[in-house]
């Protein structure tokens, strides 16, 4: 295996999806106003953007077991889904 210790490399045409319906329990949207996927959302585009990568809301990626989750999507490439990601900066 050939290992990488480069900087992260984007691809162009690459989609990061983001669960706005992810939500762990009914009692953080009642706490916080929003379900937790759009708080992470929120994060997201809250963080410096990258030209290469398209940030795009979804209302589902069926990870409903590992809120929050987000997909990763590129054109040639194999596309991951990453759940149980926490609903803030520290997800980005």
């Amino acid at each position: 295996m050939v290992e990488w210790n480069g900087p992260p490399m984007a691809v162009a045409g690459a989609v990061l999806v983001v669960c706005i319906r992810c939500n762990r329990t009914g009692a953080d949207e009642q706490q916080t106003g929003m379900r937790r996927g759009s708080g992470l959302l929120h994060e997201v585009r809250a963080s410096p953007p990258d030209p290469l990568v398209r940030i795009q809301p979804i209302a589902c990626t069926s990870g409903c077991k590992r809120a929050c989750a987000i997909g990763l999507m590129a054109p040639g490439k194999v596309g991951c889904v990453f759940g149980d990601l926490p609903p803030d900066a520290s997800a980005v």
